[in-house]
């Protein structure tokens, strides 16, 4: 397939949290690709029915690998990769580092630096990759005593992922293991591995100061949009969930994007993020299976340490009054607690 058409794939997949196990194998190291031109299987065929035991004199049409496709492909590429918990597979960290290769050429689009983003939360949450944890760690320890600062309740379990608090990583730690991810690719010229640390080629061509400024710029627009949510009106779902917590007398925050997501309604005291997931959260299929975005939000933010509680539209919709609305808040909020004592335990 053409960078094109394997972004859309993937991308689609992605959306629906579906991890297509055979399509990923089939991908290259370095997502080397060759166009069939137009009737070449059908002359192979042709070939194979006369019984001449002759290879077609078809052409393939044009190809290339992973330096053919555009910083918007790869930016698509990297996210899908990242919804599928990819982030350590040969593939990801080729496309990865070709995008911070061609860092200046990254449009300044809202949905293409999105998505760098989460990849970049991807990385530094749920890589195994020990060079990078490295990397996280060696970021945090040289910036504790800077502005940007870890939370101090930080989690066991945070300190183990490089840092991360329930207040999210630090600019200079997700820089740190970007940087760090696209200087232990492989080239395009690799061959065949499983894992980037297997090989040993460092990308070329690699400005640091220009990815690194990506990265921050990322970030900057994440923040930019998501503090412009706050000033918006909120989803019926959200606003009415808001009205019971304070009836409740939960002190809570709407739209908190402290964690590198936007929350739609934080209990900051407990660590809870409550999410109103409309009819945009889940597919359509028997069953309402969670989209890829909003389970890679999920999972991001139990890296960091919050309990999530998705409550679902139609779960919603069959409370019939407010008195049911606070019962089953409250009933959600306590299990969440029950929960995070459950982890706290294992830890």
């Amino acid at each position: 397939m053409s960078p094109r058409d394997v972004t859309r794939v993937l991308w689609g997949f992605a959306s629906l949290g579906h991890t297509p196990t055979a399509l990923l194998l089939s991908i290259r190291p370095d997502w080397s690709w060759r166009e069939q031109q137009p009737g070449a299987t059908e002359q192979e065929e042709q070939g194979k029915r006369r019984g001449k035991g002759k290879k077609s004199k078809a052409k393939s049409g044009r190809g290339g690998d992973v330096r053919d496709f555009s910083p918007q492909q790869l930016a698509g590429v990297v996210w899908a990769l990242a919804a599928m918990r990819q982030v350590d597979t040969v593939p990801f960290r080729a496309a990865w580092a070709q995008l911070l290769r061609r860092a200046t050429e990254v449009p300044p689009a809202e949905p293409v630096l999105t998505q760098v983003w989460q990849a970049n939360l991807a990385l530094h949450l749920e890589s195994e990759d020990a060079s990078l944890r490295a990397a996280a760690a060696a970021s945090a320890s040289s910036s504790r005593s800077a502005t940007i600062s870890l939370n101090p309740n930080t989690s066991a379990a945070a300190k183990r992922r490089g840092g991360a608090g329930p207040s999210g990583p630090s600019a200079e730690d997700l820089t740190a293991v970007g940087l760090a991810a696209a200087a232990s690719a492989p080239t395009a010229s690799s061959t065949s591995s499983s894992s980037p640390s297997s090989s040993t080629s460092a990308p070329t061509g690699l400005d640091a100061a220009a990815a690194r400024a990506l990265l921050l710029r990322a970030r900057d627009v994440f923040l930019s949009a998501t503090s412009g949510l706050r000033r918006r009106v909120q989803s019926g779902y959200q606003r009415q969930m808001a009205n019971a917590l304070t009836a409740m007398r939960h002190m809570h925050l709407l739209e908190d994007n402290s964690a590198g997501y936007s929350i739609d309604i934080t209990l900051p005291a407990l660590r809870i993020a409550l999410e109103a997931d409309g009819p945009t959260h889940t597919s359509r299929t028997p069953g309402g299976a969670m989209l890829g975005a909003t389970a890679m939000k999920r999972r991001h933010l139990q890296r960091l340490g919050w309990q999530v509680v998705n409550v679902t539209y139609t779960e919603w919709d069959k409370l019939s009054s407010d008195a049911a609305r606070r019962a089953f808040l409250q009933e959600r909020i306590n299990q969440a607690l029950v929960n995070s004592l459950d982890v706290g335990d294992e830890l």
